[in-house]
């Protein structure tokens, strides 16, 4: 359940960022209903084939909002307890940091992209799939990590790559006569 709205709300995300325009309440909302309409086509596809999945047995043939709630807890409590290994809580702390110097300084890191806006739509999308991941997964350090490499790796890869021709100095080619330095023998 939790890849399916993971991946969910990174494919809208996407969708939204490549528009090209900012997005009305509309079209947020119907981005927003997107994870959850896909979690209830994971539902009734489970229930049309009689797969008997977890998600339906607690979810669907629980006792109540009060069941729901408790699977919440849980999931959550096992979630925060992934952060228990000194290396992955060093790595999220780090990691919430370079996220909110990233969102904070995203024009002038992403200011070589913004001819790519397909690209950017990527970035934005694996932004948000990362985000919600991390909270809707029970092993959301995890999904953070991992969406935290994944993003500094394509925002450098994104901004390695070579300046246009146009867009590099212009040096004039110099040769051995007119450079200064007279060609001759070494040694």
């Amino acid at each position: 359940m939790g890849g399916v709205i993971t991946l969910g709300a990174g494919g809208a995300t996407a969708v939204l960022a490549s528009l090209g325009r900012r997005p009305s309440r509309r079209v947020v909302a119907i981005a927003v209903v997107v994870p959850f309409l896909a979690v209830g086509g994971l539902i009734g596809l489970d229930l049309l084939t009689s797969g008997g999945a977890h998600l339906t047995r607690s979810v669907v043939h629980g006792n109540g909002v009060g069941d729901l709630l408790d699977i919440v807890k849980r999931r959550l409590i096992i979630s925060a307890s992934g952060l228990a290994r000194v290396s992955t809580a060093i790595t999220c702390g780090i990691g919430l940091v370079v996220v909110y110097l990233g969102l904070r300084n995203r024009d002038r890191i992403f200011a070589p992209l913004r001819d790519q806006p397909i690209f950017m739509a990527g970035i934005w999308g694996a932004f948000a799939a990362t985000v919600v991941g991390t909270l809707a997964n029970d092993s959301g350090p995890l999904i953070f990590e991992a969406g935290l490499w994944l993003l500094v790796f394509a925002t450098g890869y994104a901004r390695s790559r070579p300046e246009p021709r146009s867009m590099a100095p212009q040096r004039s080619p110099q040769t051995a006569q007119d450079s200064g330095v007279a060609a001759g023998l070494v040694g």
